[in-house]
């Protein structure tokens, strides 16, 4: 059997005699313990060489991004744009880094915590008529909610189900806030 075959358009197929694109690498092995591609340096010494993928497309104007193993700074992936196809590595704009410790970060190449965003905002958005919400969960403490009720439009913020704290909306205007449930402290942590 073929190892490799280059068909009459030019595609190239490995695993294949059939190349449905320029590149098309095919395995059937049973298992995920195959490697299809490796890029890098060829040595494994102290220099900041970096492997990775440049992927191009024209619409009238070049746009590029670049996946990269960043050897140069915490070692971890970064996502770049470059817009223009002659740029190097690190000369693009850092859109996203993934660190091989799990951080991500979007606007910064150095996250400290899971998810990291620099310069913009978090945005959740749901259709209309569902509860958009975030949840902070400590394992075995606490499970606190913070919720965009769909039927009325208020801020509810709650734990274990109990609402604790709640900001009306009437149209597009918040105007009613609320403790659901306990005292307000105001220069005392103790409140009767």
């Amino acid at each position: 059997t073929s190892r490799m075959v280059i068909n009459n358009q030019g595609n190239v197929g490995i695993g294949t005699t059939g190349p449905q694109a320029k590149l098309d690498v095919t395995d059937n092995t049973v298992g995920d313990s195959t490697t299809y591609a490796q890029f890098g340096p060829t040595t494994i010494d102290a220099s900041t060489r970096a492997g990775g993928i440049k992927l191009f497309a024209t619409a009238g104007v070049d746009s590029t991004w670049g996946i990269f193993n960043d050897n140069a700074g915490p070692a971890g992936l970064t996502f770049e744009y470059f817009g223009a196809r002659a740029t190097a590595h690190l000369a693009g704009t850092n859109v996203m880094t993934l660190l091989n410790t799990g951080n991500v970060g979007i606007g910064t190449t150095g996250p400290t915590d899971k998810l990291e965003v620099s310069g913009g905002n978090i945005k959740v958005t749901q259709p209309s008529g569902t509860t958009g919400q975030v949840q902070l969960v400590q394992t075995g403490v606490s499970n606190w909610l913070m919720r965009n009720i769909a039927t009325s439009g208020n801020l509810d913020i709650n734990t274990g189900g109990t609402s604790v704290l709640v900001a009306e909306v009437t149209g597009a205007t918040a105007n009613t806030l609320y403790l659901k449930q306990g005292n307000v402290g105001i220069g005392t942590t103790g409140p009767g």
